[in-house]
């Protein structure tokens, strides 16, 4: 499947992680994806969340690490 669009982001309050100076946040988005087989596409949207952690590096916020826990 590919990503068309990523739509509805949003973030829970962000917490103090387990890395000097990282965050970690639920994050909540929805996938416009698509996929094709047998000459035809199937077309849908699919709702994620994640734990996600973040580290700053070279002044910019990084994802180091993020769990899929939630996808429908």
């Amino acid at each position: 499947a590919q990503t068309h669009e990523v739509t509805k982001m949003s973030t829970e309050t962000i917490h103090p992680g387990t890395r000097n100076g990282s965050v970690s946040t639920v994050a909540r988005w929805t996938s416009l994806v698509a996929g094709s087989h047998w000459g035809h596409d199937h077309r849908r949207a699919v709702n994620f969340e994640a734990l996600v952690s973040l580290s700053p590096v070279k002044g910019h916020w990084k994802i180091h690490d993020m769990t899929i826990t939630s996808r429908n």
